[in-house]
């Protein structure tokens, strides 16, 4: 082996090491000053919602929220929950249409990290052992988060 090939390997090993220690240090850093951040879901108190597109949303007065509910209602005229904009902002995401009743979108968890609050989702879908029915469907969640200029960030789980 030539002292050209060596030096060469011995670059790629010192690189790969590298690449290593930064993807661990990504990995257990990176969740360092995650905190848990108070939320509440409040799509049961909404009711159903016409959202045929994927959407994501951050409201922060009731006039913005009250307006859109009802641009996007489902037949009835929907319940605009109450919120203290003063200490919550709302939030909505939609998975946009879905062609099973089994299909349902959940909050998994909200946590501030490196200053912008991450909203984990998972979107659950007809499976072998609960298909559902055939029909349109439309899930989204509704929730408060923390006031604020934060960024919010979706994060989606696989289910």
């Amino acid at each position: 082996m030539t002292l050209a090939t060596r030096a060469k390997l011995g670059v790629l090993a010192v690189l790969a090491a590298g690449v290593v220690v930064w993807l661990l240090l990504h990995d257990f850093v990176g969740h360092a000053g995650t905190k848990a951040v108070k939320w509440r879901d409040l799509t049961a108190r909404v009711g159903p919602l016409e959202l045929p597109f994927e959407v994501s949303h951050v409201f922060t007065t009731r006039a913005q929220l009250a307006s859109y509910l009802h641009w996007r209602r489902y037949r009835d005229e929907p319940r605009v929950p109450n919120v203290d904009f003063g200490r919550h902002r709302v939030l909505i995401v939609s998975s946009g249409v879905r062609t099973s009743s089994a299909t349902s979108l959940q909050v998994v968890q909200v946590v501030e990290q490196h200053g912008r609050i991450v909203v984990s989702l998972r979107l659950r879908t007809a499976s072998l052992g609960g298909p559902g029915s055939p029909r349109l469907v439309f899930p989204y969640v509704l929730v408060t988060v923390p006031p604020g200029g934060k960024h919010v960030q979706l994060k989606w789980l696989r289910s």
